[in-house]
């Protein structure tokens, strides 16, 4: 039986005792314009989280730009051809990616058994305007964590959970009435007026 973002809003709807149920996002009613604005956010979010094994892949890394022929100390940096120093090596980051876990290089026959960690960092070309890793490896791969909006491709209980449990705490937040919302802030903010008066 397939599955649909709706039954995901639902379940996090019971969780925190609102009686209503949403049919479809696209509905229209209070609860669906919350579910519906959020729920990207959040499975995204719990995605990020951890190394899930169901949205894990390995991607070859596409190159944009190498450091000069002798390296750095020679050689002007061009920043239209050359990553930053002291970086060697400048990629694409892979499409469809929520996270990068690691980078390594592409395995020639074999995989890798005995990994070693390679350093890179996640960055923003604005020659390219474009989202890079850069990295000193030439011929690199990424273990990434993909973006899985479907709920029917979750393949793990635990992050269907942590995804409703998550949406459930938001859900709560967005539908508290104002008023309550508006008392809790006045309330918080009491304490740090009277210590101010104290100072």
């Amino acid at each position: 039986m397939s599955v649909l973002p709706a039954d995901i809003v639902n379940r996090a709807l019971d969780a925190i005792g609102n009686k209503n149920s949403v049919g479809d996002l696209q509905e229209g009613t209070t609860e669906a314009r919350v579910g519906l604005r959020i729920y990207s956010q959040i499975v995204q979010f719990v995605l990020g989280q951890r190394d899930w094994a169901f949205a894990r892949d390995a991607v070859d890394l596409k190159q944009l730009k190498t450091a000069p022929i002798g390296g750095y100390g020679m050689n002007v940096w061009d920043p239209l051809n050359n990553p930053p120093p002291p970086w060697q090596f400048e990629f694409a980051y892979p499409d469809g990616t929520i996270k990068v876990r690691s980078v390594r290089p592409v395995p020639a026959v074999t995989p890798e058994y005995a990994p070693r960690f390679n350093a890179f960092v996640e960055a923003y070309d604005s020659d390219l305007a474009q989202k890079v890793i850069l990295t000193n490896l030439p011929d690199a791969q990424a273990v990434i964590t993909l973006q899985v909006m479907d709920p029917n491709e979750w393949q793990d209980p635990m992050f269907t959970e942590a995804v409703i449990a998550a949406l459930a705490a938001g859900i709560e937040r967005s539908l508290r009435d104002p008023a309550d919302q508006a008392a809790q802030r006045e309330q918080a903010a009491q304490p740090r007026q009277q210590g101010q008066r104290g100072q």
